[in-house]
């Protein structure tokens, strides 16, 4: 079974099952309100049914949805942090977002586990950062799960000579299957991580290694 998802000119979101070649098995389009703008930026096959991972264009929260065999869907809520990126596990999903702290002007990067029946395992916030060092990087965190541990690239700015990704410390940090951290190290600032997996024991990183310029070219 292949799934796809998209959103149509009317801002309906629709998933549509396919065999391998090609076959259509079903088409679903999502019940939306008047107004509301959501999309599709995750899946997960589980027993249950599909795991959605879905984001509210208009406020950049994040919600998971568990769409059952019967066509039925339930929502969980994944509460205030923003701008999240789903990634599929076994029975599960992973969800990485940013919790803002408006007040103090700070964000932080948040990792939320969810099972097979759409309930949230645990929320882990890891330490904040200022909100104009950081300039959106956190928003660019990626992770991933093998086992019992969970593995995520957290990427935070620091301004150096008057542009912000000059430098581009992050941090990968090791998880259990309950939120608490197992180790961190601090990788080379000149790499950018753009996607991670995990297999064999093995952590593999992907993404690109260089210097920026004051234009935020790399070099």
């Amino acid at each position: 079974e292949i799934y796809f998802s998209g959103t149509s000119a009317e801002g309906g979101t629709w998933i549509v099952k396919t065999y391998a070649q090609g076959e259509v098995l079903s088409q679903i389009k999502l019940h939306v309100d008047n107004g509301e703008k959501i999309g599709i930026c995750g899946m997960s096959k589980v027993p249950a049914g599909l795991l959605l991972g879905i984001i509210d264009f208009k406020t950049s929260l994040g919600s998971i949805g568990l769409l059952k065999t019967d066509g039925q869907v339930s929502y969980t809520d994944l509460g205030d942090a923003k701008y999240f990126s789903y990634f599929p596990i076994e029975n599960g999903i992973l969800a990485q977002g940013v919790l803002y702290d408006e007040i103090n002007q700070t964000c932080a990067p948040q990792t939320i586990l969810i099972d097979q029946d759409g309930h949230i395992i645990f929320k882990r916030t890891g330490e904040a950062y200022d909100i104009e060092t950081d300039r959106g990087l956190l928003g660019s965190s990626v992770c991933c799960a093998l086992n019992d541990s969970i593995f995520v690239v957290e990427s935070r700015g620091i301004s150096i000579g008057g542009f912000g990704g000059s430098h581009c410390p992050s941090e990968l940090v090791c998880l259990n299957l309950f939120g608490q951290e197992k180790w961190n190290i601090t990788l080379d600032p000149n790499i950018v991580v753009e996607n991670i997996r995990a297999t064999d024991d093995k952590v593999y990183m992907f993404g690109f290694l260089g210097k920026w310029d004051e234009e935020g070219t790399i070099l």
